[in-house]
């Protein structure tokens, strides 16, 4: 892309200008949504966080997803999505600045929900620019690069973030630090967040007068892709909030070691997410790239807790990490391989950040009450870790909506 091209907002390529700014907040978001595990055992020592509490900072953040994903969707694609992404990408600044200043768990919770709420009310209308923005052969690439920068943000955050804490002078700053980061966002989307109103686009984005809801109704496929991920769901999130405790406490190992394991996990989640649409077009097919994954992983999640030797864990962890990540590109472009009208497709993506953090939510305060209960994390995560075989069901439930099903239709 040509310099001309990034000064001229109506030209194509001018989306990847707009796309790599929301792409940033990605990133930025991932430093305070997967920080939790690493600083947890900070936290239990100098707020006296209690192992169920623990489990609720692991939850409430997915549970910001569910509770306002679906209502966010509705009520928001009414409006402008330049400003809906400017005030709330400001609102996230400021939670993220008030986790900073927390001194109870209390305090705590109460930013790290508010700045789930307030990221999801961004991330909703994410998907606007993408639809205004590119052809519909590019959405399963774009859908890899959007999921993949996500990964790359989990793999700075696992990789940095106990040496920021150091180096910064505790986590507090650590939190000012990525505050700082989301304002600068602010004056760049001033200055370079634009829509492209050309006539093409306008045909491709009609005036939408029914009710966008009624998609959940009339389309089962949004219900499987959703509830495919329940499952997975409630395996990843109790892994990332408790794993890197589960290093310290049973495998004997220091802060710095359990972060650099936990950044082998987004390695491979980067790699998942960046190769998914290319995968997916190469084979011409989407469900093997959602039912594998659903057989490997719950294997992944046992061994974990087994295996002691830092290299095959490290291996174990990018594995896992591919095959976790290589599944949400899929099934963020179904819903667009079914031609829906775009503000069905906010609700219908909105139902899958629903249903997900519904998992997300239950498996930190299930194993958070076993750990408190039986002071036995290991038991806690055993039992968790069949849960990602919902993929392979959802997986084999799916229809086919790649390429290959578009030249079958064509032929008959």
């Amino acid at each position: 892309m040509s310099l001309k091209d990034i000064n001229n907002p109506t030209h194509p390529n001018y989306g990847w200008v707009v796309m790599g700014q929301l792409w940033y907040v990605d990133i930025c978001i991932q430093l305070i949504f997967f920080s939790v595990g690493i600083l947890l055992p900070i936290w239990r020592d100098e707020l006296g966080i209690t192992p169920f509490q623990s489990g609720i900072l692991g939850a409430v953040g997915f549970l910001g997803f569910g509770l306002i994903s679906i209502p966010s969707g509705l009520m928001l694609t009414k409006y402008n999505p330049r400003k809906v992404t400017f005030v709330f990408t400001f609102f996230m600044a400021i939670f993220a600045f008030a986790h900073g200043l927390a001194t109870t768990p209390l305090i705590l919770i109460f930013s790290r929900f508010g700045f789930t709420v307030s990221m999801v009310c961004r991330v909703q209308v994410q998907v606007l620019f993408i639809q205004k923005w590119f052809s519909n052969n590019l959405y399963p690439v774009i859908n890899s690069i959007e999921m993949g920068t996500r990964a790359l943000g989990q793999l700075i955050t696992f990789a940095v973030t106990s040496y920021l804490v150091v180096f910064l002078g505790g986590w507090e700053a650590f939190h000012f630090l990525v505050g700082v980061l989301l304002l600068l966002f602010l004056p760049s989307w001033l200055l370079f967040g634009k829509e492209r109103n050309s006539h093409g686009v306008e045909e491709k984005l009609p005036e939408y007068s029914g009710n966008p809801i009624s998609i959940l109704k009339r389309q089962k496929t949004v219900w499987i892709i959703a509830g495919a991920q329940i499952g997975a769901a409630v395996s990843f999130a109790c892994f990332v909030t408790f794993y890197p405790t589960f290093l310290i406490d049973n495998m004997n190992m220091n802060l710095k070691q359990a972060g650099f394991l936990m950044s082998v996990f987004p390695i491979g989640s980067v790699f998942g997410s960046f190769t998914a649409g290319s995968i997916s077009q190469f084979i011409g097919r989407r469900k093997p790239l959602i039912w594998i994954p659903g057989i490997i992983l719950p294997v992944c999640y046992m061994l974990i807790l087994h295996v002691e030797n830092q290299y095959m864990l490290g291996s174990i962890l990018f594995i896992m990490g591919f095959g976790a990540f290589v599944v949400p590109p899929i099934l963020f472009t179904i819903p667009l391989d079914m031609r829906l009208k775009p503000q069905e497709i906010v609700i219908a993506l909105g139902l899958i950040r629903t249903l997900f953090p519904v998992g997300a939510t239950i498996g930190p305060l299930v194993v958070g009450l076993i750990l408190g209960t039986t002071g036995s994390l290991y038991t806690g995560l055993l039992i968790v870790s069949p849960m990602a075989l919902t993929l392979f069901v959802g997986g084999l439930l799916l229809p086919e909506t790649g390429p290959s099903s578009i030249r079958t239709d064509d032929d008959n």
